[in-house]
């Protein structure tokens, strides 16, 4: 049968993964290149990235000087910046702090800015057609953020 249970995240709250938590987006213009919508939000999002292009073929979605925004679940390669880590027993200094801020709400801040829907949307998702909707709501949105960018 159906299984909305999964589509609950570690907070409780019905949720839907959008793998550019990963969309994969350039800083310098804010496009966004791979994304990958409809995954349960109890899944973590290293285990959706995987099933990225991008994930999967790096070398052929970058160029020279290009790279993507990721959070921390996310390994630092030459094509992905990941904020920084809190050191064991210890705090980040100032200007990490201000990079990690910076880093998470620089895109998902002007994006959800725009589609302030993106914030939550109050869709329980107890059916495939109710995922098709958010999904098609969120594909929307990502459409609409590239005529804007």
């Amino acid at each position: 049968g159906w299984h909305g249970e999964g589509f609950f995240d570690k907070n409780s709250d019905n949720s839907v993964t959008v793998q550019v938590k990963n969309v994969v987006i350039f800083p310098h213009n804010l496009c966004i290149m791979d994304y990958v919508i409809g995954v349960p939000g109890s899944l973590h999002d290293l285990n959706v990235f995987t099933q990225t292009r991008v994930s999967q073929n790096a070398e052929s979605c970058f160029g020279a000087g290009e790279w993507l925004w990721a959070d921390l679940a996310y390994a630092a390669q030459t094509w992905c910046v990941s904020p920084y880590k809190w050191p064991l027993g210890g705090s980040l200094m100032p200007e990490q702090k201000t990079f990690n801020q910076n880093l998470s709400t620089h895109f998902f801040g002007s994006i959800k800015g725009w589609f302030q829907s993106l914030w939550e949307l109050h869709i329980p998702i107890q059916s495939q057609k109710d995922l098709n909707y958010v999904n098609m709501w969120i594909h929307l949105c990502f459409v609409l953020h590239h005529l804007i960018v």
